[in-house]
């Protein structure tokens, strides 16, 4: 059933003072007027329809995370690189330190987590990429790891060392396949 109060939006003709469209919001469209493609598509563009939104205006901004900003230690891209040796018993985390691949950094870095008390927070755990930090809060211990520029090798690209929060006793890295 047709209801007789509504008004159809869409005008026949081409009259020039007609809009072909109008939309709920009153916006109206007539394809035959086009100032804007010609204002816009021709390079004439002042941004005077943009807002003035800056990335640089979150001076305000204030994080959820209580982390501390410290500076890491960064691998300097050129400068080489060292292979993980795997014979000690005290595992050393550098950055620039090699590994044969992705599971093998993961596998160094869950032991690295249980013999120096600390659960892992995986924030990225791809193959391309693996990103961790302490899962205390406020800890500022974090690394970061991707494949090398020879794409063969998985290297350290940035590691914050230093730990703020306390030991813990129990471990969810230390499971049954360990």
């Amino acid at each position: 059933m047709l209801n007789e109060d509504v008004q159809p939006h869409v005008f026949a003709g081409s009259s020039e003072d007609e809009p072909e469209f109008v939309n709920d919001d009153g916006y109206e469209y007539n394809p035959s007027s086009s100032e804007f493609d010609d204002q816009y598509l021709d390079g004439e563009d002042d941004g005077s329809h943009l807002d003035d939104y800056q990335s640089g205006d979150d001076s305000d901004y204030e994080s959820d995370d209580n982390t501390k900003e410290v500076a890491c230690n960064r691998y300097e891209t050129g400068s080489g690189g060292f292979e993980f040796n795997a014979t000690r018993d005290n595992i050393i985390l550098k950055p620039g330190q090699l590994f044969v691949n992705v599971n093998e950094f993961r596998k160094v870095l869950q032991i690295f987590a249980i013999r120096n008390g600390f659960r892992l927070k995986r924030l990225k755990n791809e193959k391309s990429r693996v990103t961790a930090k302490c899962a205390a809060d406020g800890c500022t211990w974090r690394i970061n790891a991707s494949p090398n520029w020879n794409k063969r090798t998985f290297q350290v690209k940035t590691y914050c060392f230093e730990h703020t929060c306390a030991r813990i006793d129990d471990n969810y890295e230390a499971n049954s396949i360990w």
